[in-house]
């Protein structure tokens, strides 16, 4: 990776500790501005703890997560939330509101058509006025990309956001990821995938690497 470029995220030597059991150790990572990096790495291996300590919500018992060149834990998840998204693997939903009325959440004053046209581009327009009760895991996932794109942070992290999708949608995704790089955004994502199905990434981070 060129030194030179701006780096949006550093994890050095980093170490995170579950129920008593070392999940990641000495670990460390960069991630440069308007790239896109997949977390990789065997089941068990700590790829989703990393992603949730990059996202602030999971804590490390070592080591230091930078943003911005800033220490993680000096930024309140409020001003995180200004310049990052983070899209779950499994997002549960307890009410009955639908699709429209989830995206709208936290930008009560956009306008209906850019939720549309958000949605459309995910391949969900039809979902527009469905409950999210009633979605799938795969529409479930596409909606929360919708959020997150609706947010239009510098940063989004995702957590196996290709798992559910079939072959269509998950090549639509790919595509917006590769878009949303063209434009300076960072995209750092976890997948269970083969390294050979993520050429179009920039970086492979591998969690048992270290």
């Amino acid at each position: 990776m060129a030194m030179t470029r701006d780096v949006v995220m550093r994890v050095e030597k980093i170490s995170i500790v579950r129920d008593g059991v070392t999940v990641i150790s000495d670990f460390d990572a960069q991630f440069v501005r308007g790239t896109i990096s997949a977390i990789i790495g065997a089941n068990g291996s700590g790829k989703s703890s990393l992603l949730g300590a990059m996202s602030g919500v999971l804590p490390i018992s070592r080591g230091v997560i930078t943003l911005n060149d800033k220490n993680l834990n000096d930024i309140t998840i409020v001003d995180q939330s200004r310049v990052r998204s983070v899209v779950a693997q499994n997002q549960r939903y307890t009410l009955g509101f639908s699709v429209s009325e989830i995206l709208s959440l936290g930008s009560p004053s956009m306008p209906r058509d850019l939720f549309e046209a958000t949605l459309e581009k995910v391949g969900s327009l039809d979902l527009a006025d469905r409950s999210v009760l009633s979605l799938s895991g795969g529409e479930r996932q596409r909606i929360s990309i919708a959020h997150a794109l609706i947010q239009d942070r510098d940063l989004i992290l995702l957590d196996e956001p290709l798992s559910a999708q079939d072959p269509a949608s998950a090549a639509r995704l790919i595509e917006i990821f590769k878009e949303l790089r063209q434009s300076g955004k960072t995209i750092i994502f976890v997948a269970h995938m083969q390294e050979s199905d993520l050429l179009w990434c920039d970086q492979i981070v591998k969690t048992l690497a270290q």
